[in-house]
């Protein structure tokens, strides 16, 4: 999961928890307010009422000269029926009923009689199921008035509250996870673009990281990169000199040393040291082999591939197939097939194709099948395929062929340094090297396919 993607969902998420939090608590303080207000209105509305229900009655004492009993608000289980139970018929906010001392209803609302008081409550604030009940009684007349609040007023208004509260959570998340997204891509562009200098850095390409407009946490990070880069360059440069230099200074006491050894088999002739001077020769022919493969070795590392001008690389194809067939030990039969009908016009380096072609006939002649030609297809697809018919390589090693000195089940001699060479290059190039065994299209043979860039 990327950053910009975690701190969308966690910041949303503890956005809507903030929010969620908020309107709870808003709710509650809103539950508090709305009862103070209700209880309120309705021991403001039982002591204006009460002295017209006196002058009702009979008795007219002065407003400010009469005394009510009150009690706490306590909680009634029920002073009715189960049928009494207020229903939707209740329409009004408030309600009231006027009993006298006997306890009889001598007035109420219209809808007083859908609560279905069986008595008077006692005075005070008196919870009954889901109405508040407020009684006021005259001392001298007994008569009581009792205000009633139904619940589902009250709860109407909670509802609708935490309604309004939640409903824009439901529209502001998405904004604030686009606005959350958008902050954090313009904030993370840093992060990202050093990204992607690290990943574009590698053996070929060491070069010091651009810091300019990083931001500060940044720096630290690309300050460190930048000295292990000049590390691994100067270990990779000490490297590259050493196998370089080597195998120049080993090539030509090589080269001068097989000539000796085959010159001195030629004068002794038939004989017991003929047989030991040829595994004297045929050693140091692998000397030089694999000196010259250290060579092409030193000069992919150097970037030999990296992508030059777009040239003809067919007369390279020809001058390197020549070498082959014309070579006076062990020439190879080499059928070629072009297929594109064309020149090979490829923006890539002559040697460092020479070299690819080179290593791939090679491999094709050491380890094809005896007496059979290698074929040499130049693809339409602008590919040029190496195939031969030897035994097919285990699918299990076939992956690990371009690895450095591996080498597969065979007796031929060999570096195990070739097709890694190769592969090296064509990456380096922009290409890319595909091999295959059984050859496409054939039940035996190894192929090895140059994707030309």
């Amino acid at each position: 999961m990327s950053i910009t993607l975690r701190l969308v969902l966690s910041l949303s998420a503890l956005m809507a928890l903030f929010w969620a939090t908020t309107a709870v608590l808003t709710r509650n303080v809103f539950i508090d307010e709305i009862d103070e207000i209700i209880t309120q209105n309705m021991a403001i509305s039982a002591r204006h009422l009460m002295p017209l229900v006196l002058q009702l009655g009979g008795s007219k004492p002065e407003a400010e000269d009469a005394e009510f009993e009150s009690g706490e608000v306590t909680e009634f289980p029920q002073f009715g029926d189960d049928e009494g139970q207020p229903d939707s018929g209740v329409e009004g906010f408030l309600a009231f009923e006027v009993r006298n001392s006997a306890g009889q209803v001598v007035m109420r609302s219209e809808d007083a009689a859908a609560f279905g008081l069986q008595r008077a409550p006692k005075p005070g604030f008196v919870h009954w199921r889901d109405t508040l009940a407020f009684t006021l009684v005259d001392r001298d007349t007994g008569m009581s008035l009792t205000v009633l609040e139904p619940g589902e007023h009250r709860d109407e208004a909670i509802a609708e509250a935490t309604h309004a509260l939640l409903m824009p959570l439901l529209f502001l998340i998405p904004l604030i996870a686009l606005a959350i997204w958008i902050i954090a891509r313009i904030s993370l562009a840093p992060v990202k673009g050093l990204s992607r200098q690290i990943a574009a850095r590698g053996g070929h390409d060491l070069s010091p990281i651009e810091m300019e407009g990083q931001p500060r946490e940044l720096r630290t990070i690309s300050g460190a990169l930048d000295r292990l880069l000049d590390r691994l360059r100067a270990a990779l440069d000490a490297e590259r000199v050493l196998a370089a230099n080597s195998a120049h200074e080993l090539r030509t006491p090589l080269a001068g040393a097989l000539i000796q050894a085959q010159q001195l088999k030629a004068e002794l002739g038939e004989g017991p040291a003929a047989e030991r001077l040829g595994k004297v020769e045929t050693a140091l022919k692998h000397l030089v082999d694999f000196t010259e493969k250290l060579l092409q070795l030193s000069r992919a590392e150097a970037g030999l591939g990296i992508q030059g001008e777009r040239q003809n690389l067919s007369p390279v194809l020809a001058a390197v197939e020549g070498e082959f067939t014309s070579r006076a030990i062990n020439p190879l039969q080499i059928e070629t097939d072009n297929r594109l009908g064309q020149d090979l016009m490829v923006a890539m380096d002559a040697d460092a194709f020479a070299i690819c072609l080179r290593n791939l006939l090679e491999n094709a002649g050491l380890h094809g099948a005896a007496h059979r030609p290698v074929r040499v297809v130049i693809g339409k697809d602008w590919t040029v395929s190496v195939i031969n018919e030897g035994t097919p390589v285990a699918s299990a090693a076939l992956s690990q062929l371009t690895e450095r000195y591996f080498r597969g089940e065979t007796t031929a001699h060999g570096s195990g340094l070739g097709l890694a060479i190769v592969d090296r290059i064509m990456r380096q190039s922009g290409g890319a090297l595909i091999l295959a065994s059984p050859a496409i299209g054939l039940d035996v043979g190894f192929e090895a396919r140059l994707v030309l860039p």
